[in-house]
């Protein structure tokens, strides 16, 4: 479970819904004590009442009155009670069960109030003595005035269970109100988790441009004017991706300004180069030499400098064409084949699917032309750079260039590090010239500007295989949409 938002929500429901029950089986508990007291009360008041009641009205009015009395207080009480004489003849109300006869039998002989429980029913026999002296039997079941008797009614249940109307109904009507209870807590407790979480969710979109690449990326004032800790951290996110995007900028710009201010003296040391050879007329040419390799190799340098600058600065815009992949990838292997030929190399393609890319063409050139040329320049000597071009079917199509060399291959925690401007492996260090290390930050960088990407992994019997992949189509088809 990854989501806070279910985790925020899960939490606070089942909160609510242990509290919910607690407090019905509480209260439900309370309310069974609470009857057995009224219970026990009403037994030794109301009873011993009832029963001289009946006394008096039946040696006052007969048994016509006698009937008319115990079946108001059956009514109105909700009892199921008979008065008997001392013989055990009923008098008035229900005949009585054997259990209740043999319990009014043994209240008579005794002149005791004998309360019996028999298969649930809570049978009381209360013995009485008229003004006339004559002795009667007041006897039942009572327990139908108190909860818990399906055939009662409940006492008022507490204001918060009354005003939901759940004790005051049956058990399916219970059961919908309590899921409607829960229903509605599910939505205030949803409600809730997303309001916590609304701040996190653009702090966490904001965080993935960022991480991509966009520099301008800001999560931005909460909606409503929130004020919370969670919209202080956003913030702070936008405080430190401003100083992130003014330090990058600015590094950005002195390394512009850097490789534009070194190109002029760069260009008056070949001027002063050439001058010297013709006063020097054929001596010393092995320093000029060097002097004149060193000075190409710091303006190739300063060449992928201002590359990767304009590339990071989006200055870098001109029309994009249409680009035959194929025919580019065989001009460069050409080219690298050529060149790889004194070191006892060679660069060969394996397959290549004629496709279409849009995009820049000597950007694109570029990008491929670093990767070609730095297989063959770690590959080992007489072994054979393998290229592959194909048509992936993908949604967009895609085009995979694979160039795999035989070389020493790469620690697997520095596969993503290469394409780091200036990071270098060991390797590379150790010998007389490991380049720049710029040409694979220029290749990663050109391929994001095309919607690409590459990827390095090491190749099974060794070696490194770099992959990258463009959108494309196949050559004959329509022209794509500008990217």
């Amino acid at each position: 479970m990854r989501s806070l938002v279910l985790k925020i929500f899960i939490w606070f429901w089942a909160a609510m819904a242990l509290v919910g029950m607690a407090l019905y089986f509480s209260t439900t508990a309370t309310m069974s004590e609470q009857a057995e007291i009224q219970e026990r009360q009403w037994i030794g008041i109301t009873v011993p009442l009832v029963a001289q009641t009946a006394a008096e009205i039946f040696e006052r009015d007969g048994p016509s009155g006698l009937n008319r009395y115990i079946n108001r207080v059956n009514r109105r009480r909700r009892f199921n009670v008979s008065f008997l004489n001392a013989e055990g003849e009923v008098l008035a109300g229900p005949d009585p069960s054997p259990g209740v006869g043999n319990l009014a039998s043994r209240a008579a002989k005794s002149n005791e109030r004998l309360v019996e429980i028999v298969q649930g029913e809570r049978l009381v026999a209360q013995s009485v003595v008229s003004a006339g002296g004559r002795r009667f039997v007041l006897a039942g079941d009572i327990r139908a005035r108190f909860p818990g008797n399906r055939r009662g009614r409940p006492r008022r249940p507490p204001p918060i269970l009354r005003a939901l109307g759940i004790l005051d109904a049956d058990i399916q009507t219970q059961v919908l109100r309590i899921l409607a209870v829960f229903l509605t807590a599910g939505l205030v407790c949803y409600g809730l988790a997303c309001y916590l979480t609304a701040p996190l969710k653009k702090l966490r979109a904001a965080t993935r441009k960022l991480a991509d690449g966009d520099l301008a990326a800001r999560v931005g004032n909460a909606p409503g004017g929130r004020q919370d800790e969670l919209t202080e951290l956003g913030h702070d996110f936008d405080q430190m991706a401003a100083r992130i995007q003014t330090m990058v900028g600015a590094q950005r710009r002195l390394l512009s300004d850097i490789s534009h201010e070194l190109r002029s003296p760069l260009a008056r040391l070949n001027v002063a180069l050439a001058l010297i050879r013709q006063r020097m007329k054929g001596r010393s040419d092995g320093e000029l030499d060097r002097i004149e390799l060193e000075a190409g190799r710091l303006n190739k340098l300063i060449g992928h400098l201002l590359t990767l600058s304009r590339i990071e600065s989006g200055t870098l815009e001109p029309a994009r064409d249409d680009i035959a992949l194929d025919q580019l990838l065989a001009e460069l292997v050409a080219d690298a084949e050529y060149e790889a030929r004194g070191s006892e190399k060679s660069v060969r393609i394996l397959s290549s699917q004629a496709c279409v890319a849009v995009g820049i063409r000597e950007l694109l050139r570029s990008a491929i032309e670093n990767v070609v040329r730095n297989a063959v320049y770690y590959t080992a000597d007489k072994t054979v750079v393998e290229v592959e071009l194909k048509l992936a079917g993908e949604q967009p199509d895609t085009a995979v260039i694979t160039v795999r060399d035989h070389g020493e291959g790469v620690r697997e925690s520095e596969l993503g590090e290469i394409f780091r401007p200036f990071y270098r492996v060991a390797a590379a260090r150790e010998r007389q010239s490991g380049g720049t290390g710029l040409g694979l930050a220029i290749t990663r960088k050109a391929l994001q500007l095309h919607n690409g990407s590459v990827a390095a992994f090491n190749a099974s019997g060794g070696g490194l295989r770099i992959e990258i992949r463009l959108p494309a189509r196949p050559a004959g088809t329509d022209a794509a949409e500008p990217l």
